[in-house]
């Protein structure tokens, strides 16, 4: 399970290549109506492999091949123009059939700039990729969608949870919901990392139906949820890292527990839910500043 937006992103597409294909449809393109699923990310690329393209995806039928070469850019970089050519002509060379170059930048003035043409020397040489900026990136907002095709739903999360935008952030929450398991957990804690802290509260008050069991959803009730009752906090907060520690089979003596219970300086509970986090010993968790 990836941790950074890139590789978040990265993943979500590999998932999930039909998001690719409705682009390159959408333009009137040749993969239109085709199944894409990754290849080996290596082959036909003639550049080191500290610069590997994101993804390489290509539809396997004998007729009418084509492989697409898949770049998430989330900032601008100067080097890119020189080597995404490399990236096009290698899989041209290898496979000898259609190849798209695709360009992901969910931020407006990276698509703008990915858009441009890139000149060279050479007479009568030019070379743009197939951007998709916001406009073009599906924004998924129905849980009933986010259920059926949940990495499309994350991947419109990670897209437009940074933009504070709690429909999207709540299907992608749904789709995590689907997946299950530690892995939906940790697309959960990756989708509410991009929003600001408002939004998050609102996020909560749509997915109050979310289980109490589910340690993941109760800490971020404890450090974003209501406000208006420090005693219900703090005893969010205590049921919270109660939670998180029972998951990472952390064992706590029958003090240590009630420690956690009667604690009601909501400062300290939230200290000890963030080193709950990594720490080996319930003493490393509960340890005096």
């Amino acid at each position: 399970m990836p941790t950074s937006l890139h590789d978040a992103m990265v993943e979500a597409l590999r998932k999930c290549p039909d998001v690719v294909r409705d682009a390159l449809a959408a333009a009137d393109l040749r993969a239109r109506g085709e199944a894409l699923a990754e290849i080996n990310p290596g082959s036909g690329q003639l550049v080191a492999t500290s610069h590997r393209a994101d993804l390489v995806l290509a539809d396997r039928r004998k007729r009418h091949r084509t492989v697409v070469v898949v770049e998430v850019q989330l900032v601008v970089d100067t080097d890119k123009p020189h080597v995404w050519p490399v990236y096009y002509y290698g899989q041209r060379d290898k496979h000898r059939c259609a190849v798209f170059l695709v360009v992901l930048a969910p931020d407006p003035k990276v698509a703008a700039w990915a858009r441009r043409l890139l000149r060279a020397e050479q007479p009568h040489t030019q070379f743009c990729p197939i951007v998709l900026g916001p406009a073009e990136l599906p924004r998924v907002t129905a849980r009933s969608t986010a259920r059926r095709e949940p990495y499309r739903a994350l991947l419109s999360g990670l897209v437009y949870a940074p933009l504070d935008d709690v429909d999207a952030a709540d299907a992608a929450t749904e789709a995590a919901a689907a997946i299950g398991g530690s892995e939906g957990d940790k697309w959960v804690q990756l989708i509410t990392s991009l929003l600001s802290a408002g939004a998050v509260a609102r996020l909560l008050e749509r997915r109050m139906e979310t289980p109490r069991r589910n340690y993941m959803w109760e800490a971020l009730r404890a450090e974003f949820g209501p406000r208006d009752r420090a005693e219900g906090k703090a005893e969010g907060q205590a049921q919270a890292l109660l939670q998180v520690l029972a998951s990472r089979r952390i064992a706590l003596s029958r003090v240590q527990k009630k420690a956690i219970r009667d604690c009601r300086d909501s400062k300290r509970l939230l200290r000890w839910l963030r080193r709950a986090a990594t720490a080996e010993r319930a003493a490393d968790v509960l340890a005096d500043d």
